[in-house]
């Protein structure tokens, strides 16, 4: 620990900010927080100043530069004292004493609706002020604090990972609705994520080098980092994808880019753009009288049978150049678990076992490879008021069964029995056994490849997610097909 702030260390305060240390009195007596106790700061009062210090300790917790814009801007607008100097290096600050009568505000005065109103009009006022040079990010800031912990040996609450779910749940019901910021693009993003947008913005020719652009996240994916942008001098609205850590083992984004190029062609989604396709950055016209779709959405029959014409006309798109079936899919993620060291399910013989045996199936009886989505979470299927549907996100896409796109998709909106049978009929026009079997075995080996997947995100991911979570449900659901009775009937009619 060092020392506090000294007499020594006040009087050149005091002399710097170009007053005499005679006359001067300590500043404000102990209250409630360490400020006032003289841990995070010091203060003196002369008959014309207020005078404050920061500790150094402290100054890894404030930001100097910031602190002294925004109490400069309080006092020229009148709703903070004058500042008369202040030092960003020592964290030093002069501020206009104020006169007699003024006193720190009580809880019990804050019951006056009265003062409220005032203080409210004080807030807003400062609200218009200058654009600060910081952004303040509280979830970040948790973030920071929690790895601080680990540096520095400190032990957190033993209910650290339930505190920081909770609060991520709250992350994303703050953002579910886009909330736009102003874009500065002058490295003052408060956090790695929002310093990768904000290079995006310089450097794509679409965003002119991010002037008049704004962004804001969207909230729903689990495997990248997603953006909107805005043109605030113009109509331009684009939605942002840029790929998360270690996708780039398993998405071939040339393939996607592919796949979603041809799908805005026909119709299935919105118009692309490569200016930073090199990178793996996919640009999208953003869909603003779409919204996604919930599992909800789709008890409604009449959504299902659009969504079914989706996916008939994506069947029927030109052919991909990759070829990737859900076999490929888990030999790959198998392959990265051991790689990484990822952790893996005590019954993962059992589990991969089955999955050969349906490999040998599949295969026995042939493969009918059609352009593929691969990847049908509910918000990838964007509904407007007419119920009609477009396809977005098509970074899984590749050459694939199609009934690896029906199964995967009855397993992420837990149809019913009966459901699925319709669904079947009316993408095939008729309802066979061996087509009901190929549906159910790729439906289960869907959940294998995403349960091993969940692992791989696990070593590799900095999304707030629940990966382990995840991928022990879908574990889960592939045993409930598998331990079945019909499941070696299911393998014996393909």
């Amino acid at each position: 620990m060092i020392e506090l702030v000294t007499d020594t260390l006040m009087e050149q305060t005091v002399v710097a900010a170009g007053f005499a240390i005679k006359d001067t009195v300590a500043g404000p007596e102990a209250l409630a927080s360490p400020s006032y106790m003289a841990l995070e700061n010091r203060s003196i009062v002369t008959p014309h100043a207020f005078i404050k210090r920061i500790h150094p300790e402290m100054a890894e917790g404030i930001n100097h530069a910031s602190a002294m814009q925004t109490a400069t801007q309080a006092g020229a607008i009148g709703v903070g004292p004058k500042v008369l100097w202040s030092d960003v290096e020592t964290g030093s600050i002069a501020m206009e004493r104020l006169s007699d009568g003024w006193i720190a505000a009580r809880q019990s005065d804050l019951k006056s609706d009265a003062i409220v109103g005032v203080a409210l009009g004080a807030v807003k006022a400062f609200h218009g002020t200058d654009t600060l040079p910081v952004r303040y990010d509280a979830f970040a800031r948790i973030d920071d604090l929690i790895a601080a912990h680990d540096t520095y040996g400190v032990a957190l609450p033993d209910d650290i990972i339930w505190l920081r779910r909770m609060i991520g749940l709250a992350q994303d019901a703050l953002v579910q609705d886009a909330v736009l910021v102003t874009c500065r693009n002058d490295g003052s993003a408060s956090n790695l994520m929002e310093q990768t947008i904000e290079t995006v913005l310089r450097d794509a020719p679409l965003f002119k080098g991010g002037a008049d652009m704004v962004y804001g996240p969207v909230s729903g994916g689990i495997s990248n980092e997603n953006w909107r942008v805005k043109d605030t001098k113009g109509t331009g609205d684009w939605f942002v994808k840029i790929p998360g850590n270690g996708t780039e083992m398993f998405v071939d984004r040339a393939t996607a880019l592919d796949a979603s190029q041809k799908a805005a062609g026909a119709g299935l989604g919105s118009r692309v753009y490569d200016d930073l396709a090199c990178r793996g950055i996919e640009i999208n016209d953003f869909l603003p009288n779409r919204r996604p779709s919930a599992n909800s959405d789709f008890a409604n029959l009449d959504l299902c049978k659009a969504a079914v014409g989706a996916y008939k006309t994506l069947h029927g798109l030109p052919a991909l150049e990759l070829t990737k079936t859900v076999f490929g899919m888990i030999d790959e993620h198998l392959c990265q678990v051991h790689d990484l060291g990822a952790p893996m399910y005590k019954d993962a013989a059992w589990i991969l076992l089955n999955a050969d045996l349906a490999r040998d199936a599949v295969h026995a009886s042939g493969l009918d490879l059609l352009t593929s989505f691969n990847d049908p979470m509910p918000g990838n299927f964007t509904i407007d008021n007419a119920g009609t549907v477009m396809l977005i996100d098509y970074e899984y896409a590749s050459m694939n069964d199609r009934c690896y796109d029906l199964g995967i998709w009855f397993g992420e909106m837990f149809f019913s029995r009966d459901r699925e049978l319709e669904l079947i009929e009316e993408y095939f026009g008729e309802m066979r056994d061996d087509i009901v079997s190929r549906v159910t075995v790729h439906k289960a080996m869907a959940d294998v490849k995403w349960c091993l997947w969940s692992m791989v995100q696990l070593k590799m991911s900095r999304l707030n997610f629940d990966f382990y979570k995840y991928g022990m449900w879908k574990k889960v659901r592939a045993r409930s097909i598998m331990e079945h009775p019909k499941w070696a009937t299911h393998l014996r009619r393909l």
